[in-house]
């Protein structure tokens, strides 16, 4: 995916909103998904970069990211029982 400075252009935000809910939902579900994506893989560029991590480091953390998310889909808020990561 090649990032944009804007990540919506007008055309796609007019689309957007044209969109039945349930369509929508989907989409949002499917944007959110790649944006956080986005994000996990910058982290892990810096954590190996900057801070020497290395596969299996990352191998642990990209678990613990993982244990965390399916919580969170589980209905557990914060996806870690109230403890800190």
């Amino acid at each position: 995916m090649t990032r944009r400075s804007h990540p919506l252009s007008r055309q796609e935000i007019k689309e957007i909103m044209r969109m039945p809910v349930p369509i929508f939902r989907k989409w949002i579900m499917t944007y959110s998904m790649t944006v956080y994506n986005l994000g996990v893989d910058d982290c892990k560029e810096i954590l190996h970069d900057e801070f020497g991590f290395g596969e299996k480091r990352m191998q642990r953390l990209m678990g613990r990211l993982k244990e965390k998310h399916q919580k969170v889909l589980k209905g557990d808020g914060t996806g870690d029982g109230g403890k800190d990561l």
